[in-house]
């Protein structure tokens, strides 16, 4: 495995990874020579000619160092100058994408929920359970996703 890594803007907007196999490295041979490995430009030169699209942009070789351990915002991932950053404003939706798919099962537990009530005509449940379910159409728009300034408070805000 190489310290290094090929990062490219897609089309799409989004940072892509490429991590070129150390096995890739071409061994050559020349008569009455030990045997060298292919110079590492010559070879990222061929793993991005290979891997990397054509329509990518802002094409880097970059220390492995540089990519982030933590890939929960690995779509919002940007790149400036061979740093990749976590673009916040696109990792709040897709945190809030993530709340919206969370709380689908809660919904249906509170809709039966509510039925049973409904027909034991028990309003003080009917009322929990209303409240619990505005509770939950709320925590797309909790003003902490909107506050959090880092990834980490991000993911520290699950309000369901």
């Amino acid at each position: 495995m190489t310290d290094k890594v090929i990062i490219y803007m897609q089309s799409n907007g989004r940072t892509a990874v490429c991590v070129p196999a150390l096995d890739d490295r071409r061994l050559l041979t020349f008569p009455g020579r030990e045997p060298i490995l292919e110079p590492e430009d010559a070879w990222f030169s061929r793993v991005i000619k290979r891997s990397v699209p054509a329509d990518a942009t802002d094409i880097k070789i970059v220390p492995r160092s540089s990519i982030p351990s933590d890939r929960t915002f690995r779509d919002a991932w940007t790149h400036n100058g061979g740093q990749i950053d976590v673009d916040m404003p696109r990792a709040r939706d897709i945190h809030r994408h993530r709340i919206r798919r969370a709380r689908k099962a809660l919904f249906r537990e509170l809709d039966t929920a509510y039925q049973k009530a409904d027909e034991a005509d028990d309003s003080k449940s009917k009322a929990e359970i209303a409240k619990r379910k505005k509770q939950l159409r709320d925590a797309p728009s909790h003003p902490d996703i909107e506050s959090a300034l880092s990834p980490e408070q991000l993911k520290a805000v699950w309000p369901i």
